[in-house]
């Protein structure tokens, strides 16, 4: 690669300073990307709460159907295994 000159490449296309962003712009961009931002955090805890909510209520249950088809089956693991699920419930 060849070194461009102290005073920018050789077509002068970067003679100068890049431009920037005009001040207003920046507010904008700043603003949407904030909301943006807020809107994702948002939708991540409503979800995280449905989960917390819809588990609660389920696994319950499922651990129930775990423990008596292992019983069923004679599984001393899976019966095991739906009393700790429903441990951690």
């Amino acid at each position: 690669m060849i070194p461009a000159p102290a005073g920018g490449c050789r077509d002068g296309c970067c003679a100068g300073e890049p431009p920037g962003i005009a001040a207003d712009r920046r507010a904008v961009l700043v603003r949407r990307i904030r909301l943006l931002v807020a809107a994702t955090i948002g939708y991540n805890v409503v979800e995280a709460v449905v989960a917390l909510i819809a588990g609660s209520r389920v696994l319950p249950l499922l651990s129930a159907a775990q423990r008596r088809a292992g019983r069923e089956l004679g599984s001393a693991s899976a019966v095991a295994d739906a009393r700790q699920t429903l441990l951690c419930t």
